[in-house]
């Protein structure tokens, strides 16, 4: 077996073959090749792979230029991320995307596509161009309808390209709106807080965490959220004890009418004992003394209390 020091003809990398072999796929690229006659050169076979490049140059030789065309190449370029043929038309057909959605005004879109290209295609001056203003003219259209998740993508732009006079004040308008929306918030009270405090700074870390102005509002903002807490916390503590003494009547009454309820067949017993004993008077004396402590008893008792305020009205 000899082995041949070759490179791949899509991705130029270095690859070592077989010589008895007829075909190779790079590691790198996914590109399939033929060792072809005397030269021992690679030639590029004609396979699914091909087809789908011719594809994308039809696509963009007749002018076919759709979001859903440039999501295709994306996948594609996923499975073939060294691929030079699919990152070109990546590329072509993405940037003209841009210029289509800058046209419609579909500036959410377009920044979508520039997103993606500038993960994809690295150190491209053009491309870098097309993602900066995408992105600083769409945070700058969502001004007006400020949204706190935005934060974050702002301040990694500001962190890139910190010297770009745009992008700065782009910055320094969403901290603007970071202060206003903070004062709004303070001036509500807890009751109008839209996050709980843990929530809001994770929107605000790291882009205003050094900012004093910011912090001191949210500072605020967190101790209108202990008060709250605090007041919430001895509210529930009140609520727990009045539940606790309820509870505790309600035992007290149970056993109130418990013992009045025996009191009552005990009375019962020793006037059935006093009758059967040839009328024993003292028998009979004790058995009204124990039910008038019976009733005495169930008096105390919730239920019984009710019972007997209404017939002392009546009586009255």
């Amino acid at each position: 077996m000899k082995l041949l020091n070759l490179k791949c003809p899509n991705c130029n990398a270095k690859l070592d073959i077989d010589s008895n072999k007829k075909k190779y796929k790079c590691n790198y690229c996914g590109t399939v090749s033929i060792l072809k006659d005397e030269k021992l050169t690679l030639e590029i076979v004609s396979s699914k792979l091909k087809n789908k490049i011719n594809e994308l140059k039809e696509n963009y030789d007749n002018g076919n230029i759709s979001y859903e065309v440039f999501e295709k190449i994306y996948n594609l370029l996923i499975d073939y991320p060294k691929n030079n043929e699919i990152k070109k038309y990546f590329r072509l057909i993405g940037i003209d995307l841009i210029k289509k959605f800058i046209k419609d005004n579909n500036l959410e879109y377009a920044l979508y596509v520039a997103n993606d290209l500038y993960k994809k295609i690295k150190d491209d001056k053009e491309i870098e161009k097309y993602y900066k203003k995408c992105s600083t003219d769409y945070y700058c259209s969502r001004l007006d309808s400020f949204e706190l998740y935005d934060l974050e993508d702002v301040y990694e732009l500001f962190s890139k390209y910190p010297e770009d006079s745009k992008i700065q004040k782009l910055f320094s308008q969403y901290r603007e709106k970071v202060i206003e929306y903070l004062n709004n918030q303070v001036s509500l009270g807890y009751d109008g807080h839209e996050f709980r405090s843990n929530h809001l700074l994770d929107y605000l870390d790291p882009a205003f965490t050094d900012d004093e102005e910011i912090m001191d509002l949210f500072e605020s903002f967190k101790e209108q959220e202990k008060e709250s807490d605090d007041d919430l916390e001895n509210t529930l503590h009140e609520i727990a004890k009045l539940e606790a003494q309820k509870n505790k009547e309600i035992a007290n009454s149970d056993l109130y009418e418990g013992i009045g309820s025996l009191l009552y067949i005990l009375t019962v017993i020793l006037l059935f004992v006093s009758c059967i004993g040839d009328g024993n008077e003292v028998l009979m004396v004790i058995g009204f003394i124990v039910m008038f402590i019976g009733a005495y008893f169930k008096a105390l008792s919730k239920k019984w209390k009710k019972w007997y305020s209404v017939i002392f009205i009546k009586m009255l």
